[in-house]
């Protein structure tokens, strides 16, 4: 009997395997076209996993690899059914699919050749979704064997599901499976329950070779035990699943950055209020994205911007001439604002917008209402665009868990406090990358962030517009950092926290989430981060941040960065910041330097931009060879 297995390929040199009992092929997609060679050598462990079930229990039968799956765990569909045909075309007697294609159209071409098979006696056992109710193909085929994973400690034993695409139980518990370089792994899930029904089916078709495929199901339906159920349970750890790239999950992937690519038809804008902080680092970063600013507005009543010198920045209705200079307008905060002539003088400025049909980019669901409600009394005619992770992002985005494992290094910004540069770090240290020819994928928590250069906002601060669950954040994150390596190719992931790292714990305090910069880095497990800090900090607060975040991540500290802003909290004036001078900053440069026995920088000083860039690139070559020199 001969039995074929598409997945990742095999590593024949592991103990285990007789070398004689095993031959393959390897495919490989370059745009359009495929080579198909000998080379079947796995480089991710996982069919080494597969094949090492079957080949224990059926020592003696043949085995013919067909790798369908690079180093990235990618493949096509297009990929599956070349294997299928080869399969077909070297007369085995049962292919083991543990993998799975999530869609509800599956392709002509691959019907056929499932039929193909079926035709000639070849049965088919493959992989559902770890959620039965998921389409999953070629296992929801009713042709093919569909296997789900259970609560079997008997691997000789089965369970069958009556009524249901997926029809059969297998052992699917944490176990020990041989793995790639010689190694051995500890996993489980719906692709090990996979070879384990292979088995079953193997040694009945060996003991009944002239049964057809339907005898062999029944005979599998009268033996089957009625006490075993699916076990419906996603693991993190996602083994039980390849990710197939299909159409799906293209679209998928395309409405997931999409506020990016509205932001990029975005050219001529109207900032307001220019005094606000989300608005302000628009003008500090003003070379970052590619937004054009042409009007710049304060309030009318107590405006305070810090660029006032420097640019040109007006306390007034624009006039006509001036409005058609730009396409969109950019809207802080200002209904939040103090004085009510401000917030009147804002939504003066939204009804101009809407009469001229101008894009609107706004931070608030509050505010992205009311525009709503205003166009209503207008043949509106513009967009408004919010960043938002709402619970139908979250689906979307589930439907990408499946995507390869996370390799790409990540990068992350956290700080003892708000309002200390954090965004302006992770910035800076994007534009060095950049510089070097390192592609970064910025994902911020700063609802400007788009607007600057970002592949995705999680505005979880200042009336965040985060609408999904505290609980789901960290299968978000994880799902979406997957979703940008996928889509994106970057060669390092750059993020940051909002506010105070740590809880402050301050019993007055009735508002505010402080636990939320933990639950994010939580979710986004940075290799690495850099920790910007005040001149007025306490060594032991920024040493309970470090400790705090590397128990959380199991990540390191590079290097720190000091806000030249000092903060003093026991004057009661409304404003009690100060910038310190030269002399002041580098004596707490010097001093920081020494307590926390780390280097400590001004993340805005040109003159050290090789040192950052040589943290970043050295901490990644020593752990795993995650960035490389660009020639």
């Amino acid at each position: 009997m001969k039995i074929g297995i598409i997945d990742s390929g095999l590593d024949v040199r592991h103990k285990v395997f007789n070398k004689e009992k095993i031959s393959g092929y390897g495919i490989y997609q370059k745009n359009d076209e495929y080579k198909i060679t000998n080379d079947y050598h796995d480089e991710i462990g996982h069919g080494t996993g597969i094949a090492g079930i079957i080949h224990k229990s059926l020592p003696n039968e043949q085995l013919l690899i067909v790798k369908v799956f690079d180093k990235n765990l990618i493949t096509h569909e297009t990929v599956i059914c070349k294997a299928l045909q080869i399969c077909i075309e070297n007369n085995v007697d049962i292919i083991n699919m543990s993998l799975g294609i999530e869609t509800q159209n599956p392709s002509n071409d691959l019907i056929s050749i499932i039929n193909e098979a079926y035709k000639k006696n070849i049965i088919i056992i493959s992989a559902a979704n770890n959620s039965p109710n998921i389409e999953c193909y070629p296992a929801y085929f009713s042709s093919v064997f569909g296997v789900i994973s259970g609560n079997i400690k008997n691997k000789s034993e089965f369970g069958y599901i009556k009524n249901s695409p997926i029809e059969f139980i297998a052992k699917g518990t944490i176990q020990r499976v041989v793995w790639k370089n010689g190694d051995y792994n500890i996993t489980g899930g719906t692709s090990y329950a996979c070879p384990h029904f292979t088995v079953i089916v193997g040694n009945l078709r060996l003991n009944n070779s002239n049964l057809s495929i339907s005898e062999i199901k029944q005979r599998l339906i009268d033996t089957s035990n009625e006490k075993y159920t699916p076990t419906h349970v996603l693991n993190n750890s996602e083994f039980a699943q390849m990710g197939i790239y299909n159409k799906d999950i293209e679209e998928v992937g395309n409405r997931l950055f999409n506020t990016k690519l509205e932001c990029a038809k975005m050219n001529n804008i109207l900032l307001f209020p220019i005094s606000e902080k989300e608005i302000n680092t628009l003008l500090e970063f003003s070379e970052s994205g590619s937004l054009k600013k042409e009007i710049l507005i304060d309030y009318p009543k107590m405006g305070n911007s810090k660029h006032t010198s420097k640019f040109n920045i007006i306390n007034r209705i624009p006039n006509n001439e001036e409005i058609k200079s730009v396409d969109s307008f950019v809207l802080g905060y200002f209904h939040d604002h103090q004085f009510e002539a401000n917030v009147k003088f804002g939504y003066e400025l939204v009804e101009l917008g809407i009469m001229y049909n101008k894009n609107f980019f706004v931070f608030d669901s509050r505010l992205e209402k009311k525009i709503k409600e205003i166009a209503k009394k207008f043949d509106y005619k513009g967009n408004i665009i919010i960043p938002k992770v709402d619970d139908f992002l979250f689906k979307d985005v589930m439907k990408l868990r499946f995507l390869p494992t996370l390799k790409t290094p990540v990068l992350a910004v956290i700080g003892t406090s708000n309002k200390q540069g954090k965004i302006t770090t992770q910035l800076r240290l994007k534009e060095i990358l950049e510089r070097e020819g390192y592609k970064v994928a910025l994902i911020s928590t700063e609802p400007q962030g788009e607007l600057l250069g970002a592949c995705f906002s999680f505005p979880f601060g200042f009336n965040s517009t985060v609408e999904i669950k505290r609980e789901d954040w960290s299968v978000f994150l994880r799902i979406l950092l997957r979703a940008i390596q996928e889509f994106l190719k970057p060669d390092i992931i750059l993020t940051g926290t909002q506010g105070c790292f740590i809880p402050r714990m301050a019993r007055n305090n009735l508002w505010g989430s402080e636990l939320d910069p933990l639950e994010y880095i939580h979710g986004v497990l940075p290799d690495a981060f850099v920790c910007v800090i005040n001149p007025e900090d306490d060594i032991k607060l920024i040493n309970s941040m470090v400790t705090t975040a590397v128990a959380f991540t199991k990540s390191k500290p590079l290097f720190y960065t000091l806000n030249p802003m000092e903060r003093n909290y026991d004057r009661q004036e409304f404003n009690n910041t100060r910038i310190l001078d030269d002399k002041e900053y580098d004596e707490k440069l010097s001093f920081f330097s020494q307590q926390l026995n780390s280097e400590v920088f001004n993340i805005m000083d040109t003159s050290k931009d090789e040192i950052f860039i040589k943290f970043i690139q050295d901490f990644y070559s020593i752990k795993n060879d995650y960035l490389e020199y660009l020639n």
